[in-house]
Order: structure tokens, then C-alpha cells, then sequence
């Protein structure tokens, strides 16, 4: 899944490089008590992840990556990411400097990035 930005507010584009390209969607979150959805994106300004509202964006290319696994918290919030990122504590080990969390974080990142590369080869 790839999506453009359409909300070039400062805080969008301070930490996504808005160079025009699309962005591949690592994960998607939806928050019921905010009652939004949002994509896990990689910044390339910040070099780091980050939820960005889906709102603030076009889609691209909007089918569904086939690593996704459905998961839900304990205050009813679904997310959608590579089973692994959905573990227990697994974000708490990655933002820690987990370097097996790192590990299993690149190497996901670097699967969703290929299957988006193939889908627009394809077309």
C-alpha cells in the first residue's frame, strides 16, 4: 500500500520529506477512542517511524500488503502490521535500541518496501 501526501502542514512536512513521491504504508492503526485511523510511515527527514492521520493523504496504491496481520490492544484499538511488530512489548524493545527488535523491524520494513516495488512494477 503507498500513499501521497495531500496536507502539506508544517508538522507533515517537518518530518516527512515531501519530495512528491508516494510512501510506503507500513502499518495502519485504527484508534477507536480518538476515533481516527492512522499510517505507520518511515521518515526519511527523521530517519525514524512515525502515525501519521490517513487522512492527510491520497492513496496510491491501496491494496493491502500480504504480511499484514490483523491484531488489537487491551482499549479496543486494531492494528494492522507484520505479525511480529503486534508481540508483546515488541515497539517498547524498538524505541529501547533493541538490537533484535531493530533487526526484525528492518528486515519487515525492507519485505513491505519490495512487495510495494513489485505492485508498481506490475502495473
Amino acid at each position: 500500500m503507498t500513499v501521497r501526501l495531500i496536507n502539506k502542514s508544517k508538522q507533515n512536512t517537518l518530518w516527512l520529506k515531501d519530495d512528491g513521491k508516494a510512501h510506503v504504508v507500513l502499518g495502519i492503526t485504527f484508534s477507536m477512542s480518538l476515533g481516527r485511523s492512522e499510517y505507520l510511515l518511515w521518515s526519511e527527514a527523521q530517519l525514524s517511524i512515525g502515525l501519521y492521520q490517513s487522512k492527510d493523504f491520497k492513496d496510491e496504491c491501496s491494496e493491502l500488503s500480504r504480511h499484514w496481520q490483523v491484531s488489537h490492544d487491551d482499549i479496543g484499538n486494531c492494528q494492522i502490521y507484520p505479525l511480529a511488530w503486534s508481540e508483546d512489548s515488541f515497539w517498547d524493545k524498538y524505541n529501547d535500541g533493541d538490537h533484535n527488535a531493530e533487526n526484525i523491524f528492518k528486515f519487515w520494513k525492507k519485505e513491505l518496501e519490495l512487495e510495494s516495488q513489485k505492485k508498481e512494477s506490475e502495473k
